[in-house]
């Protein structure tokens, strides 16, 4: 397995999502709530460690990412991206629990919808955006990363990309 490819991947990846996190902090000024500085901390914290792991594992000459690697990036992104986007709501205070943040944040990458925030309706604007930027990365990172990618794949890749299309399929 080719570990710097790997590393490198999920790294700008990491940094990313660092820079989306700075679309919460701009909702928050914008209404005036203070949330705007966990999420430029947690931006600046993201954003700076996923360019830091991108200078330091840079791929040399071997850049090929086979199955075992876009297998890794994904797993490894998604965890990563959950940890990172916890930080939001740990910094703003809306739950005090590393666990429950983490829920909350793999909950929307996922698209699942589960919460442990006891009363949604009561937290910041940029919370609310937050969360619902998490599922919105989710939903679009799946469909519009896999384009580049599945072509390229021997493993049937157009039919994973038309399992993931909404709405309904013929069946024979």
């Amino acid at each position: 397995m080719n570990i710097r490819s790997v590393i490198s991947s999920v790294s700008r990846i990491v940094a990313v999502f660092g820079a989306l996190m700075l679309a919460p902090a701009a909702i928050s000024l914008m209404f005036g709530e203070g949330d705007w500085a966990a999420f430029l901390i947690s931006s600046a914290i993201t954003a700076a460690l996923g360019v830091a792991g991108v200078r330091l594992t840079a791929p040399r000459d071997d850049r090929r990412i086979g199955n075992r690697e876009g297998i890794a990036i994904t797993t490894l992104g998604w965890a990563a991206c959950a940890l990172f986007g916890a930080l939001p709501f740990l910094l703003a205070g809306s739950l005090s629990t590393p666990a429950d943040a983490f829920f909350e944040t793999m909950s929307g990458l996922t698209t699942t919808g589960a919460t442990v925030l006891l009363d949604v309706e009561a937290q910041s604007h940029a919370i609310l955006f937050w969360r619902s930027f998490l599922q919105w990365l989710s939903g679009m990172g799946r469909r519009g990363l896999s384009i580049p990618c599945l072509p390229g794949m021997p493993v049937g890749g157009s039919q994973l990309f038309r399992a993931e299309l909404p709405g309904t399929l013929a069946d024979r």
